[in-house]
């Protein structure tokens, strides 16, 4: 609660050190097919002043996952540099 800067009734004088963004990923069952939830502080000077909260949905099959050795043979055949 101490990140929340909506907690001020609190009064924690100590300084709150920022925690990394955080991102949680769904099963997609939800209409909108969610598949991650993000959340990031924001921070002015040295106090929180925000929280931006994102939402990632697709629509793809809710069984297709791709493992990192497939996503790196994806990634170099797109954006392989042929040599002229």
């Amino acid at each position: 609660m101490a990140h929340n800067p909506n907690m001020t009734h609190l009064k924690i004088n100590l300084p709150v050190t920022a925690l990394p963004p955080l991102w949680v990923r769904c099963d997609s069952s939800d209409p909108e097919g969610t598949c991650w939830l993000g959340a990031e502080l924001i921070t002015t000077n040295n106090s929180i002043t925000g929280i931006v909260l994102y939402v990632v949905s697709c629509k793809a099959d809710k069984n297709y996952s791709v493992n990192l050795e497939n996503l790196k043979n994806l990634h170099k055949e797109r954006h392989h540099l042929s040599t002229v």
